[in-house]
């Protein structure tokens, strides 16, 4: 079992299959997005997307938009810092705004500096800080 180096996230024997059939229902669900970059016949990335309608609630805080959330962006170790990230999100990006999205979010965990970074560069801005502290 891999746990992360603030060990508080935990992938148990099964999770990959179990996360990945959950989240492609979710798209199908939702009408989403999956899409996937491949080097020959091996799959070396991918991205997902899924609509974030506004409720009631959301428009006495924020402005109308139809909003996205990019729930997944995955990228093989070997293929890191070469362009594939990046080809996926402009394709995303263009893909989202066909369907007439006006705004995309994410979450990235705070450990996780190589993405947070890469998300800056794109032009993406922290909203909302989650903070969590271990109670022993």
């Amino acid at each position: 079992m891999a746990i992360d180096t603030h060990g508080h996230l935990r992938k148990t024997p099964g999770f990959g299959a179990k996360y990945t059939k959950r989240l492609l229902a979710e798209i199908r669900r939702k009408r989403g997005i999956f899409l996937v970059a491949v080097d020959g016949s091996a799959v070396v990335g991918f991205i997902c997307a899924i609509p974030k309608p506004q409720t009631s609630a959301d428009l006495l805080e924020y402005v109308p938009m139809r909003l996205w959330r990019i729930t997944e962006l995955f990228i093989t170790r070997s293929r890191r810092g070469k362009g594939v990230g990046t080809l996926l999100m402009d394709r995303m990006e263009a893909a989202l705004r066909g369907r007439g999205c006006t705004m995309a979010d994410l979450r990235v965990d705070a450990f996780n500096e190589m993405a947070h970074a890469f998300y800056r560069k794109r032009g993406f801005r922290d909203l909302i800080v989650d903070m969590r502290k271990r109670l022993h």
